[in-house]
């Protein structure tokens, strides 16, 4: 009798304790895995990363988000003449593909450049399929301002800003607080205001 009790309390007590958290993940979307140009002469709307699907929308601008490489292939003239992101690499701590807003119309001398359209924009990522994530930062290249915001639940947060960049310069923000948690049908947004491109975004699962 007291042998079966003491089976059933400690069945009981294992069944009470506390599960054990599993340690948060950090990733980094930096863009590297797409092609610069990829939506020159149209849209991209659609873009898998780490496991889940987000819809790219955009308010602002009149053909969306592009890539813009600063290593500048098979391009001679200094990025086609946007020498704010030259030299690519440690000169400003950046170096492969950037988010820029789409240039509008004129596709020649290798694509879009990340001072077309310097103006107000967003570029939205709605979370369409895959975990919930929560967002700590970003770094951004070039002299605009850009601010990082979420739409969570219908419900539009700041998270904070980067601004005061001169050319050849880049800054990196890690957010005061994480981001609220970003799941199915959420967003999260950058504004541009003034050229420039998003180097890369850090979340956490």
């Amino acid at each position: 009798m007291k042998t079966t009790l003491k089976a059933v309390f400690a069945a009981a007590s294992l069944m009470m304790a506390p599960m054990a958290a599993s340690a948060a993940t950090t990733f980094t979307m930096d863009f590297e895995d797409l092609d610069a140009n990829l939506g020159n002469g149209g849209a991209w709307n659609e873009y898998d990363f780490a496991g889940r699907k987000f819809g790219i929308t955009w308010s602002g601008m009149t053909e969306g988000a592009n890539i813009f490489d600063t290593n500048c292939p098979n391009i001679t003239s200094a990025c086609s003449g946007d020498s704010d992101l030259l030299p690519s690499g440690a000169a400003n701590g950046v170096s492969g593909n950037v988010l820029i807003r789409q240039r509008t119309n004129d596709h020649t001398e290798g694509g879009d450049l990340a001072n077309d359209m310097a103006s107000n924009g967003n570029v939205i990522f709605t979370l369409i399929s895959g975990p919930a994530l929560h967002w700590l930062g970003a770094s951004a290249v070039d002299d605009g301002t850009f601010t990082f915001k979420t739409d969570v639940s219908g419900t539009e947060t700041t998270l904070g800003s980067i601004s005061g960049l001169a050319d050849f310069e880049t800054a990196k923000l890690t957010f005061t607080e994480k981001s609220s948690l970003i799941e199915q049908g959420d967003q999260f947004i950058i504004h541009f205001r003034g050229s420039g491109g998003v180097d890369s975004l850090v979340f956490e699962n």
